[in-house]
């Protein structure tokens, strides 16, 4: 998606991880609450790039 500059797993709160996406625009975004990282990674390889299509349609 050319309106992403970034997407990489990242620790969250109490051993979770999260997702972080930082948008061209500059504004970052989180998608939290995996319980591990490969949990997060896989949501990345399987899940992202529908999520950013319908966050980009949505003008989220």
């Amino acid at each position: 998606m050319s309106e992403v500059s970034l997407i990489k797993t990242v620790p969250g709160a109490a051993g979770s991880w999260r997702v972080l996406i930082q948008w061209t625009s500059g504004r970052t975004q989180y998608i939290s609450a995996f319980e591990n990282r490969d949990d997060a990674e896989r949501w990345i390889d399987v899940e992202a790039k529908h999520w950013l299509e319908s966050a980009v349609r949505m003008k989220l």
